[in-house]
């Protein structure tokens, strides 16, 4: 829950400080609860592969949780994240764009190509933010129901009890 909790707060952290002006020093502590987050997570896999798995077959258990986190979730999820930040980016530049035209000039001293480049940086940074905004409240939905199953367990065997 701990490391889920470290993920989420980074998707948060990401969220509140994308903005054109970012520098690098910003990105240090976001990317630190992230890897914390996963050491945690991982920690957290292997140790439950040591209780539940016989030593008979616990490197093989460990061998399968790797394959899964780096062969099929991490490109299966930036798959999925890199097509959706497509589909996001292609509607909000029809969104910001649709009156622009060469009919109604609407910067008379602004060249076309830098008015195109703002166009397209604000239309990254605002698919960036409902990207991360859409994370957000997926990953606090599922921190809610960890917590929400922990308690529930715990007030059930109590109940058993």
């Amino acid at each position: 829950m701990i490391g889920f909790s470290l993920i989420v707060a980074y998707e948060y952290y990401m969220y509140f400080l994308i903005h054109p002006n970012l520098n690098i020093e910003s990105l240090y502590l976001p990317n630190f609860l992230r890897g914390i987050g996963h050491g945690i997570l991982y920690i957290a896999l292997t140790i439950y592969v040591a209780k539940c798995v016989p030593f008979k077959h616990f490197f093989q258990g460990l061998c399968v949780l790797s394959f899964i986190r780096t062969s099929i979730a991490t490109p299966l999820g930036t798959a999925l994240l890199n097509r959706w930040m497509r589909k996001l980016v292609q509607d909000n530049i029809g969104q910001l764009s649709q009156n622009m035209d060469q009919v109604r000039e609407w910067m008379p001293h602004v060249s076309l190509t830098d008015l195109y480049g703002q166009v397209v940086l604000q239309t990254t940074l605002t698919s960036l933010k409902e990207l991360f905004g859409w994370v957000c409240i997926g990953g606090t939905v599922f921190v809610l129901l960890l917590i929400g199953y922990r308690f529930w367990r715990d007030g059930r065997r109590a109940l058993l009890e």
